[in-house]
């Protein structure tokens, strides 16, 4: 990546090759680049369909924050302060399902 201000194009260029390093299906995944801000919208899994850890989400998003500002509507991780996880569970209540989203702060690894 050169120094200085990337183009709309580079910057969603290093983004989907940082994404594609780290093997991300980028079919489950919607991606815009503005100005210094990356967000990212969808669910994020791997290619082969698993789940991705703690440990290679902070080194992709590290790499990521290289290039803007990352921000997340993730369905399955919150990126926005950190790293997490989170938990879909579905609740009863009054004969009504509802679902309802944890987050698992066990393995939190915000950058502080």
């Amino acid at each position: 990546m050169r120094k200085g201000k990337l183009s709309r194009a580079e910057q969603t260029r290093e983004v989907r090759r940082i994404l594609s390093k780290h093997d991300v299906d980028l079919g489950e995944l919607q991606l815009s680049c503005s100005g210094t801000r990356i967000s990212l919208m969808g669910t994020l899994l791997k290619r082969s369909g698993e789940s991705f850890n703690h440990e290679v989400l902070n080194t992709m998003l590290g790499e990521l924050q290289r290039v803007g500002m990352v921000s997340s509507e993730l369905t399955n991780w919150d990126l926005n302060s950190g790293v997490r996880k989170l938990e879909k569970n579905k609740v009863t209540s009054g004969g009504r399902v509802e679902e309802s989203t944890q987050i698992s702060e066990d393995e939190d690894f915000g950058y502080e």
